[in-house]
């Protein structure tokens, strides 16, 4: 069993397009998401987070739930790709402020302990 879990809340869940429209370009902090043409069409739900690279690099965490994918994060926020958001049953899998479970490694750890943004809990 992991010593630490970080939880983060979801604020934010809206279906967008898998290829957005206009120019894509890096974003401010260096980064830009690779898209596949072939799915120019197709949309998936993404979540935003209510914590980003002022609190925790997302290198430095896993997710619990392996369905999900990372898209973006900026100094306060991070996307996720949740896909359909439904469970096998076809049930609606995340709602806005329920709470996405992380592993995080030492660096995140030391990060998030040190973080005046983050909430700590103790059990």
């Amino acid at each position: 069993m992991d010593t630490f879990e970080f939880c983060a809340n979801i604020i934010e869940l809206e279906e967008k397009k898998l290829v957005p429209d206009g120019i894509i370009s890096h974003a401010n902090i260096g980064q830009s998401a690779d898209y596949n043409e072939d799915q120019i069409n197709e949309t998936s739900i993404k979540a935003i987070l209510d914590f980003g690279l002022l609190d925790v690099d997302q290198k430095d965490i896993e997710f619990i739930d392996q369905s999900l994918e990372f898209v973006g994060i900026t100094s306060d926020m991070l996307v996720l790709d949740i896909g359909a958001n439904k469970t096998k049953e076809g049930k609606k899998k995340y709602s806005i402020g329920d709470k996405i479970h992380f592993i995080p490694n030492y660096m995140a750890v030391a990060r998030l302990l040190n973080s005046k943004f983050i909430d700590k809990k103790f059990e």
